[in-house]
């Protein structure tokens, strides 16, 4: 188990194979518009589950993925996206908390729930995802909402 406070980007996992990150408390960032993460994975695959994840530009940020499962975090209170999905395939995003994410008034960066672009087979299901900008916001070949 990790605690952060206070640090830009919590967790940056690249071109790692089979990442567990379970168990995590990661706050505070507190750089408005910020673009750092809470957790960041580019080209990895693995796990993020039962984590807590508040106070950074975006709260889980995936991409150049295939299967990773975001699954029973707790991902609020972000300057942008709750969980951003960008060129992956095979993701899972479920039984998450995913509250009060978005922008700062006149902030270009995006603030979605849950952002999604250029990827497929992507599952959404059994989420609470509450009080964002924008609950979710897809352009994807296929995505299923259960």
């Amino acid at each position: 188990m990790v605690n952060l406070n206070n640090s830009s980007t919590g967790l940056d996992y690249n071109n790692s194979k089979d990442a567990i990150i379970e168990n995590n408390t990661l706050k505070n960032n507190a750089i408005y518009s910020s673009h750092f993460n809470g957790v960041y994975f580019d080209n990895s695959n693995g796990n993020i589950s039962n984590n807590n994840i508040t106070g950074y530009g975006q709260g889980v940020s995936i991409s150049n993925i295939k299967n990773v499962n975001i699954n029973k975090n707790t991902i609020s209170e972000n300057t942008g996206t709750g969980v951003s999905i960008g060129n992956s395939s095979n993701i899972s995003v479920k039984g998450n908390n995913i509250n009060k994410n978005g922008c700062y008034p006149g902030s270009s960066a995006v603030c979605d729930g849950i952002h999604i672009s250029n990827s497929s087979n992507v599952d959404i299901s059994k989420n609470n995802i509450n009080n964002n900008l924008v609950y979710i916001l897809s352009m994807v070949v296929q995505i299923m909402l259960l």
